[in-house]
């Protein structure tokens, strides 16, 4: 279980002073550079501290192998802006290891 809650102080993208953000996930070999998962939140309009709280369902099989993208975008029409970038390897993830069922990232990144 993976949320993208949100994001603070997005540089100003567009004409009017505001960025149209949201984010794109992929989880992907590390090794072999293969997607195994992937989404894409809602846009959130003329903000540029948005709130976004979507959650994906992904199974991780060899944490070792995998690393998720998170990119932020700026929705433009045409063509669409990067904001940034990061790149994660999972063992980098401190779970809350409280809920055995499904472990939750305990701190934000």
């Amino acid at each position: 279980e993976l949320e993208v809650f949100g994001a603070t102080n997005l540089p100003k993208k567009d004409r009017f002073g505001a960025c149209d953000g949201y984010v794109t996930v992929e989880l992907r070999n590390e090794r072999t550079g293969v997607v195994q998962h992937s989404g894409r939140t809602a846009i959130v309009w003329r903000e540029l501290n948005p709130r976004w709280k979507k959650t994906f369902f992904w199974e991780v099989r060899c944490p070792e192998e995998e690393e998720i993208e998170f990119a932020v975008w700026d929705e433009d029409g045409e063509s669409d802006d990067l904001v940034g970038r990061c790149m994660l390897p999972v063992t980098m993830i401190e779970f809350d290891e409280s809920n055995s069922d499904r472990p939750q990232l305990s701190k934000s990144m």
